[in-house]
């Protein structure tokens, strides 16, 4: 038994932030590779856990029609998901990063506004179905 394995044995359900689906938008989005990410879903799938999916919608980076569509084969591709939800980028974090002397990568990007946000999630919906 492998340690996600282990550590899985006694999970009901598992809510996952998907930061980006592709291995070059996942690289640009976090600095790391999406391998690790993808061992865990096998493993979660291998196991029949449920799984809740969220990915926060930035405007100019995980927006957009195209994205939407490549998000939405993505999910199709993975077992055992229940629910998928959108989140809107916000900008709570950036005192954090300023106090903590960090560089925000997304310096200047604005917040989602929430009608933008429910475009995105019905576009989705209706590529899921």
């Amino acid at each position: 038994m492998g340690d996600y394995e282990k550590i899985l044995a006694h999970t009901d359900l598992v809510i996952l932030d998907i930061k980006h689906y592709t291995r070059e938008g996942y690289a640009m989005v976090t600095g790391h590779s999406i391998d690790e990410v993808n061992k865990f879903l096998a493993v979660l799938q291998k196991l029949a856990i449920p799984l809740w999916l969220r990915h926060v919608v930035v405007p100019g980076l995980t927006d957009g029609d195209e994205h939407l569509k490549g998000l939405a084969d993505y999910v199709k591709t993975i077992k055992n998901v229940e629910r998928i939800e959108l989140l809107p980028y916000h900008v709570l974090g950036v005192p954090k990063y300023k106090t903590l002397g960090i560089p925000y990568k997304l310096e200047g990007v604005p917040p989602m506004e929430a009608a933008e946000l429910t475009k995105w999630q019905e576009l989705l919906n209706a590529q899921l179905r």
